[in-house]
């Protein structure tokens, strides 16, 4: 079965869209990802697996291929751990079918839990240019995901977290069964791009006036003699 994630990838500090298709099918099992993918890209295979393996689910003995669109530019980092993941439970039937609507980044650990990624800030707001309407970052990540009210971008700890929330046991705000770390991020660091009315500025007290320094005309023009009459 074929299914599709969307996520970002990066270029400095400019960020486009990837869209991780993955594809399984009944052949002799092996695990494959095109669309010029770099060293950390190609390592994903080995986190993905012992990331499923140690939160109860079997990796599909078939054939898993992971292309990353579009294949002629470059695919740095770990980002795409969770997105292929995802995928593959998807195409696996473990999965309901992923929203078009909804992007996903982050690097897996062994264990199955989440660790931050760079760049979500441009992520994100790609994503609200793009109009996605939800994004799950790493925990770590929330304050970033913060910064834009008007996208639901969620931060999760595990990879559990983010299954109970595709498959709808979750209400996005740590409750229904979702864990401790699963939540959605609010809006409160700052509002739309450009600072419009709805934006919020952080307020900074108001410097100390500067001591004010000796002048040499504040020096008396010649010494004062204490005990001299006064005239």
């Amino acid at each position: 079965m074929f299914s599709s994630v969307n996520s970002f990838g990066l270029t400095g500090i400019a960020c486009y869209p990837v869209t991780v298709e993955v594809d399984v099918s009944r052949a002799f099992p092996t695990f494959e990802i095109v669309g010029l993918p770099d060293a950390a890209v190609k390592e994903s295979k080995d986190r993905v697996r012992s990331a499923m393996k140690n939160c109860g689910v079997d990796f599909p003995q078939s054939r898993v291929v992971v292309n990353l669109a579009p294949a002629d530019t470059r695919k740095t980092g770990a980002i795409y751990d969770l997105p292929m993941l995802a995928g593959i439970l998807a195409s696996t039937g473990l999965l309901p079918p992923l929203p078009g609507d909804l992007a996903m980044v982050g690097e897996l650990s062994l264990d199955g839990h989440l660790r931050p990624v760079a760049g979500v800030l441009s992520m994100v707001a790609r994503a609200r240019s793009l109009g996605l309407r939800e994004v799950i970052v790493p925990r770590q990540n929330a304050a970033e995901g913060a910064v834009f009210p008007d996208i639901a971008v969620y931060a999760a700890d595990t990879v559990e977290e983010v299954l109970r929330h595709l498959r709808g046991e979750t209400d996005g705000a740590g409750g229904r069964g979702a864990g401790a770390g699963f939540c959605r991020c609010q809006g409160a660091a700052a509002g739309p791009a450009g600072g419009g009315s709805g934006s919020r500025r952080r307020t900074q007290p108001a410097a100390a006036p500067l001591p004010r320094l000796r002048q040499e005309h504040d020096r008396p023009a010649h010494p004062v003699d204490p005990s001299a009459p006064l005239l």
